[in-house]
């Protein structure tokens, strides 16, 4: 089972500039590991940036995995807003 959540607005003080950074301060602020980050940037800077973030850090969460215990994670995906005119 898959859920997606699409975020429409502004997010205050949030800054393309710095996103690694907030995203990994967000999953701090839920109690929730940052195990997987990729960001993409082109010649006009960010462009996007997906993860995962999961309640138990990278090596308890391959160990789970291998040992086939279920751990509780969720995607995530910031894209750079595009103009519609």
């Amino acid at each position: 089972m898959s859920n997606s959540i699409i975020i429409l607005k502004k997010i205050k003080r949030f800054s393309y500039k710095n996103v690694l950074y907030q995203v990994k301060q967000a999953a701090k602020q839920a109690n929730l590991y940052c195990i997987y980050i990729n960001s993409y940037f082109d010649d006009k800077g960010f462009k996007d940036c997906d993860g995962t973030l999961s309640e138990v850090n990278e090596k308890q969460f391959t160990q789970n995995y291998k040992n086939k215990i279920y751990t509780k994670q969720c995607s995530f995906n910031i894209h750079k807003p595009t103009k519609f005119d």
